[in-house]
Order: structure tokens, then C-alpha cells, then sequence
């Protein structure tokens, strides 16, 4: 199967302890991956617009 493309969606909670720290409540990201390594879905890859990447809270986020 090809990969799936990533899903756009909005930032609705700020995460302050996220390695991110350009992005703001209303932000568009990317979601590259649905879960950690270890699988736990809490927890999505995300790369903003600004290119930058990390994991964020999946909860926070507005799909």
C-alpha cells in the first residue's frame, strides 16, 4: 500500500513543555505520524509550517 498522506489540522491547546516552540493555539501542522515508537496514540509527530518537528499532545490537536 502506498503511505498515507499527512493529515492537516489544527493546534486547539497550547503545549508548553512541546519542543516546538513557535507554535500557537490556531496553528496549522502536519501529523507525519498517529502515535510515539512505542505506539501510544497520545502522542503524534507533527512538522508546522514553519518546518519544524516534534511530538505533540494528540489531544491538543483539532483534526
Amino acid at each position: 500500500l502506498p503511505p498515507r498522506s499527512p493529515v492537516r489540522c489544527r493546534v486547539k491547546i497550547q503545549y508548553d513543555e512541546s519542543s516546538i516552540k513557535t507554535l500557537a493555539v490556531g496553528d496549522f501542522v502536519r501529523v507525519l505520524k498517529d502515535s510515539d515508537n512505542g505506539g501510544n496514540k497520545e502522542w503524534c509527530w507533527i512538522k508546522t509550517t514553519k518546518g519544524e518537528e516534534g511530538y505533540y499532545p494528540a489531544k491538543f490537536l483539532d483534526f
